[in-house]
C-alpha cells in the first residue's frame, strides 16, 4: 500500500500554486497529490498539466465549478489505497517536516479506527512575513468544543484512511456543512482518535482572496469574527450541528446526546437560550470567545 495521498482543490490559483507543489513535492515525507481543479479560468489549468507531465506522482482532475466545500468532499471519494490522506490549499507552503510529523503521531495510534491529525500554522501575508498563529489548543480538545469551534484547519489536517471510509460511508449534505475540514474534526472527535500539534508546520498564507481568513492582531481578530457573524457562519455552525444530530443522534453518548440536543432545542426564545447557558457544557479555546459565544447565542446568533 502507498504510504500517503495529498488531496487538493485549485481554482484561479496561478499566483501562488507553484510554491505550495513545490513545498508538497519536496517534502521529508514522499507523497502522492491528486489535485481536482473546481473550473478555473486562469493560468491555474496550464501549471497543473505542466506539473502533471513532469512529475508521475501528481494525478489532475478537471472538475466543474462546485465550490471548495463541495470539491474537497469530491476528493475524498478517491481516497483509496493509500495509508494516509492529506488536505492541501493553493495559496500554502508546507514546511518540509509536515507530514513527518503527522505521520509520526498517526502511526502511534490505531489504524483500525478513524485518526485525524492538525497543527497550528503560522500565518504569513503575501510577502511571507510572520503575523501569528492560527488557534493553538489551550483547552482539552473534545466533542464540547468541537461541537461550536474547529481549530482543525484543513490546510494543516493529515487522517487515516480508516478516517476516510468513516467520511464516505455516511455521505452527508454539503450545504449543510460549514467547511469539510470542520465536518471531518466532528467526526473524529465523535468517533475517532485526535491529536493536535502546537507547533506550525505550514505557513498559511492570509491576504484577500482567502475563502477562509483568520485576521491577524487583535483588531484583525475581531473584525473577521464580526464579519462572519455577518455573513451568518454562527447559523452555519448550527446547521451543521442538527445534519450532525440527524445522522448520527444515537451513535452519541447519553451525555454528549444530550448537550446537542439542548443546544439545538433551546433555541426557541431568550428564556430558553438563557436557560441552556446556564448548564452548557460547550466552549471555545479562549473564555473572551466563549463569552462571545454565550453573547451571541443569547441574542438568537445561532438560531436558524
Amino acid at each position: 500500500m502507498n504510504r500517503i495521498l495529498v488531496l487538493m482543490s485549485t481554482y484561479n490559483g496561478e499566483a501562488y500554486l507553484r510554491e505550495q507543489i513545490d513545498s508538497i513535492l519536496f517534502q521529508s515525507e514522499t507523497a502522492d497529490i491528486l489535485i481536482r481543479d473546481d473550473g478555473s479560468s486562469d493560468q491555474t489549468i496550464s501549471i497543473l498539466e505542466a506539473y502533471e507531465k513532469q512529475y508521475p506522482q501528481i494525478t489532475v482532475i478537471h472538475g466543474k465549478n462546485v465550490g471548495v466545500v463541495r470539491s474537497f468532499f469530491e476528493l475524498l471519494h478517491h481516497a483509496q489505497g493509500y495509508e494516509y490522506y492529506a488536505f492541501g490549499d493553493q495559496d500554502d507552503i508546507w514546511m518540509e517536516d509536515k507530514l513527518a510529523y503527522a505521520i509520526k503521531a498517526l502511526d502511534q495510534m490505531d489504524a483500525s479506527k478513524p485518526a485525524l491529525y492538525a497543527s497550528c500554522s503560522l500565518l504569513v501575508d503575501n510577502d511571507g512575513k510572520a503575523l501569528g498563529t492560527t488557534q493553538k489548543c489551550l483547552r482539552e480538545l473534545s466533542f464540547y468544543n468541537v461541537l461550536i469551534q474547529n481549530i482543525m484547519p484543513g490546510h494543516a489536517q493529515v487522517f487515516n484512511q480508516a478516517m476516510a471510509d468513516f467520511v464516505n460511508r455516511h455521505p452527508v449534505d454539503v450545504s449543510h456543512v460549514v467547511v469539510h475540514d470542520f465536518w471531518l474534526a466532528l467526526l473524529a472527535i465523535s468517533f475517532g482518535q485526535v491529536s493536535f500539534d502546537n507547533e506550525p508546520h505550514t505557513y498559511y498564507r492570509q491576504h484577500t482572496t482567502n475563502e477562509i481568513g483568520y485576521g491577524h492582531g487583535a483588531f484583525g481578530w475581531l473584525t473577521e469574527r464580526l464579519r462572519r457573524v455577518m455573513k451568518a457562519k454562527a447559523k452555519e455552525i448550527t446547521r451543521q450541528d442538527q445534519e450532525f444530530y440527524d445522522h448520527f443522534a444515537r451513535s452519541l453518548t447519553s451525555d454528549q446526546l444530550y448537550e446537542l440536543t439542548n443546544l439545538l432545542k433551546s433555541q426557541r426564545n431568550f428564556f430558553t437560550r438563557l436557560n441552556y447557558l446556564c448548564h452548557a457544557k460547550v466552549y471555545r479555546q479562549k473564555k473572551t470567545e466563549t463569552m462571545l459565544f454565550y453573547i451571541l447565542y443569547l441574542l438568537g446568533g445561532y438560531r436558524i
